[in-house]
């Protein structure tokens, strides 16, 4: 294998450097459950009273609520989104937007309170 290349598997390159299109599969609704925006957060009401319910402290971190919390919300289901504001060469993140596919939104539900107990130690 040559030097450097140990390990990778590589996809061969696409007619105009596409990606190929997916076929036969349709992306799932979704829904929305938190804007955690800096200093402007939206959160879904069951999402918020499930987080209150915890005891974890909401603004831990430059007063965008939850926001370290974001991995344990992916383990639990969600899809997390980041938001940028992209001026010339450079950005600025703004926060981040938390969502779970329809289908899945009970699945996410239930399986949170159980996810946020291992950082708790209820």
């Amino acid at each position: 294998m040559p030097a450097g290349r140990r390990g990778v598997d590589r996809c061969p390159p696409s007619r105009g450097g596409h990606l190929p299109e997916r076929t036969g599969r349709q992306t799932p609704a979704m829904a929305r459950i938190a804007s955690i925006l800096i200093d402007e957060p939206r959160f879904d009401e069951r999402f918020r009273q499930i987080l209150d319910g915890t005891g974890l402290e909401p603004q831990e971190f430059e007063g965008l609520d939850y926001y370290s919390y974001l991995p344990f919300f992916v383990i639990a289901g969600a899809t997390i989104t980041p938001q940028l504001h992209i001026h010339g060469d450079h950005s600025h993140f703004q926060g981040a937007h938390v969502d779970v596919p329809d289908e899945e939104l009970e699945m996410f539900y239930d399986a949170l309170p159980q996810v946020l107990a291992m950082i708790t130690g209820d």
